[in-house]
């Protein structure tokens, strides 16, 4: 939403006009987000205002079976166990590769529209958002179509849910990396149309990342979701740094060729868990993964709901 508002906000003069009333909008979303969250957010189902009973039911169930424990009757960290772990070493990486080109995508793609396709302000932040759009979109659709898939008992198309995000992943990770090679291709005036459909594709492929190595990361320790989710992230924004630093060098550079650089370099990258993702990567319940539980009894928040 903020891209077009921005894009025609920054081609007004005025009161009204320029980047001040863009971040003006943008914290005022943020906070009226946060009042949502802060009278919505709940820490267990029963907590909840609004959860439905059969939804109650369905994370109850999901939490028993995969015998997640109490909180506080979980063992310490198995920090060792995770430092040594292919699966989750081989996770965290392909979700570095997928977020290293996100950067041109996300943060650089208004630059390059106005700088090498030429268009206004205005037209810029439309077309800025259209990748954004079709990211969410198709996040949303790939993660139904996977739990779609995973909870099939027979028919066709069974799959163990390892393979399963090796199939997701690798589409993700194959389509993202081409269409970020091709979009430097498309330069002239004439194939405008067809540079904003590859940058589209590009953010589409991203979007099966979520059902890929996003979802692997989650199920591999279910009981410790929380501290992988946080190394994962750190080290995301760690190798961040490093992306802007190079991209800002390689944009310092003379010659018209330095974009079509940046992006062959993101579509290298992006390219990578291709390969190591679909050898090493897992989706699968790890050894370390369970924790130890004393015997007790169920307390109201555990104990399934009455029909």
């Amino acid at each position: 939403m903020i891209l077009p508002i921005a894009g025609y906000l920054c081609s007004r003069s005025g009161s009204f006009g320029g980047w001040k009333p863009t971040y003006f909008i943008s914290a005022g979303f943020t906070g009226f987000v946060l009042v949502l969250w802060f009278f919505l957010a709940a820490d267990k189902p029963s907590k909840h205002p609004f959860i439905s009973h059969r939804e109650t039911t369905y994370i109850l169930q999901k939490t028993s079976d995969e015998s997640l424990g109490k909180r506080k009757e979980r063992k310490s960290i198995p920090w060792k166990s995770m430092v040594t772990s292919l699966p989750l070493i081989v996770g965290i990486l392909a979700l570095i590769c997928h977020e290293y080109p996100l950067v041109i995508m996300l943060a650089l793609l208004p630059a390059y529209i106005k700088e090498v396709l030429h268009l206004e302000n205005t037209t810029t932040g439309f077309v800025s958002a259209l990748p954004v759009l079709s990211l969410w979109v198709m996040k949303t659709l790939s993660s139904s179509l996977a739990s779609y898939l995973n909870s099939r008992k027979g028919g066709p198309f069974l799959f163990r849910r390892t393979a399963l995000v090796k199939i997701f992943n690798a589409i993700a990770s194959s389509g993202l990396a081409v269409s970020l090679a091709v979009v430097p291709l498309l330069q002239e005036p004439n194939e405008l149309p067809s540079a904003i459909v590859a940058m589209c594709m590009a953010n589409a492929f991203a979007g099966l990342h979520s059902p890929g190595v996003q979802t692997a990361l989650l199920q591999i320790a279910p009981a410790f979701t929380g501290v992988i989710t946080g190394i994962s992230f750190a080290l995301v924004a760690a190798s961040s740094i490093l992306n802007k630093l190079s991209y800002g060098y390689i944009l310092d550079l003379k010659g018209g060729s330095k974009w079509a650089l940046l992006f062959e370099i993101s579509a290298v990258v992006a390219a990578l868990p291709v390969i190591f993702f679909s050898i090493w990567g897992s989706a699968d319940l790890q050894p370390w993964s369970t924790p130890e539980k004393k015997e007790s009894k169920p307390t109201d928040d555990e104990r399934l709901p009455p029909s």
